[in-house]
């Protein structure tokens, strides 16, 4: 399948990818479709301009094909959506989810909406069985970077507490999950009782009206306030909300964006009550690997919306603009097994 900036889908029959050095080939059975697939078929860029025409799909589950070592064919596997440099400062020290240089799958090469796939033998780790090749895709990107945000808020004691917003999105449902894996009593916001429902069957202990100010209501189930804040909306004035649900100590992670969002700070407020605010995107190779283990080992599954196939792909990415989803839109490639 690709597509040019701002040009409409065409699925066609193309020359299979060339294997590099270092490199494996995957069948592709399922990619999922995420928000920043649709921004860059609208023209947009991540850290750097993506080249058209374009393979998209960051995030993609299949089966080995042409292996190498330990890595066997039939195995499998699910790829890793970002690939680190290696070399930077970042790189250097390990923290690969900070790589200045990354690129990823489906916008700085071709990527996971295809029937095969080169990928460097790093990017791939076994796809847990029992866990289906859609459930793998959708977790690549959303659960992957829930796990490096949590990961980032530090220490969990037996006792923290976590208010997560955006619940019901694909990113917030996946936090609730794993935060709640990792010890956390979640308080999820979300902005439908459908949302709300679906957030409590992931693992939230209690769920408040994101609509509304929640943070009092949190303050009223969490006296003193949440240890931590997981914001995965980007919005304004929920992240303003989220960050007045903290306790002293806490720390609000951010991890989405939109441009024109603006927050006032409370600088005093922050010193006396040692707060922290930190931004946080990508995962790492470590983190990677964890969330496919701690699928396997917690007994998480992924929300999946819905399934298309290669041919639906227009109405795949119809489908992610509908804010009453729940769970990711996947194309499945192939049967899945």
């Amino acid at each position: 399948m690709t597509v040019a900036a701002g040009g409409p889908i065409e699925v066609q029959d193309v020359d299979g990818p060339t294997r590099r050095s270092g490199e494996i080939l995957v069948r592709v059975r399922a990619a999922s479709v995420n928000r920043l697939d649709t921004a860059v078929r609208s023209g947009a860029a991540m850290g750097g301009a993506a080249s058209f025409p374009l393979i998209q799909g960051i995030d993609a589950a299949g089966e080995i094909v042409e292996g190498s070592g330990s890595l066997m064919t039939g195995l499998r596997v699910v790829v890793k959506p970002t690939i680190a440099c290696m070399r930077c400062r970042w790189c250097r020290r390990g923290r690969h989810a900070d790589c200045s240089h990354a690129t990823m799958f489906g916008v700085h090469r071709q990527g996971g909406f295809a029937e095969l796939l080169t990928v460097p033998r790093r990017s791939v780790v076994r796809l847990p069985d029992g866990v289906s090749f859609a459930e793998g895709a959708v977790a690549a990107h959303t659960h992957a970077v829930a796990l490096r945000m949590i990961r980032t808020a530090g220490e969990v004691f037996d006792d923290s507490t976590a208010v997560v917003t955006g619940a019901g999105g694909a990113l917030g449902s996946a936090a609730v999950q794993i935060a709640g894996a990792l010890g956390y009593r979640v308080v999820a916001a979300a902005s439908t009782a459908a949302k709300r429902d679906a957030a409590s069957t992931a693992g939230a202990f209690v769920t408040v009206d994101s609509t509304g100010d929640f943070a009092t209501e949190v303050h009223r189930i969490v006296p003193g306030g949440c240890d931590a804040a997981f914001d995965t909306t980007g919005d304004q004035t929920t992240i303003g909300r989220a960050a007045a649900s903290l306790g002293r100590g806490g720390r609000m992670i951010v991890v989405a964006a939109r441009p024109d969002t603006r927050v006032s700070l409370d600088v005093g407020h922050m010193y006396r009550s040692r707060l922290g605010i930190i931004g946080s995107a990508s995962s790492g190779y470590d983190d990677f690997a964890d969330t496919y283990r701690m699928l396997e080992s917690h007994g998480i599954r992924p929300l999946v919306a819905s399934t298309w196939d290669l041919e639906d792909a227009e109405q795949a990415f119809a489908a992610v603009a509908d804010r009453d989803r729940i769970g990711k839109v996947v194309i499945e490639m192939g049967s899945d097994g």
